[in-house]
């Protein structure tokens, strides 16, 4: 399984019960950084529509990007106009395997495309 798993167990209140109850869940290890960033790093947000563009980390390239975003004006779709669209992405992950880089791209790519174009 690729990633690496932490896990944590702790206390948690159950309505309607005296006691607590202990419960253990299983995180990604952050310390993974190369399979978090697969996920959720900058390239992967730009491959699968949820960020405009990947640039280096330098004033220049950020500087000249956001003077052409200016010039462009605001797009046509609004992701924080798309929240249901995102919430039905959500929903279809299959949450009994570890997902992958992929599978997120895969999730994502229609909309994506239909996006940019």
């Amino acid at each position: 399984m690729p990633g690496s798993l932490a896990h944590f167990r702790f206390q948690r209140c159950v309505p309607n019960e005296n006691c607590p109850v202990w419960q253990e869940y299983v995180e990604y290890d952050s310390r993974d950084r190369p399979f978090i960033w697969s996920l959720t790093g900058g390239e992967q947000r730009n491959a699968t529509g949820l960020a405009d563009v990947c640039i280096e980390d330098d004033s220049v390239s950020i500087r000249a990007q956001v003077i052409e975003w200016l010039r462009a004006g605001a797009p046509k779709h609004q992701r924080s106009e798309q929240i249901d669209h995102y919430l039905e992405r959500l929903a279809a992950i299959d949450t009994s395997r570890q997902v992958t880089a992929d599978d997120v791209r895969t999730l994502y790519a229609a909309h994506a495309a239909k996006d940019r174009a």
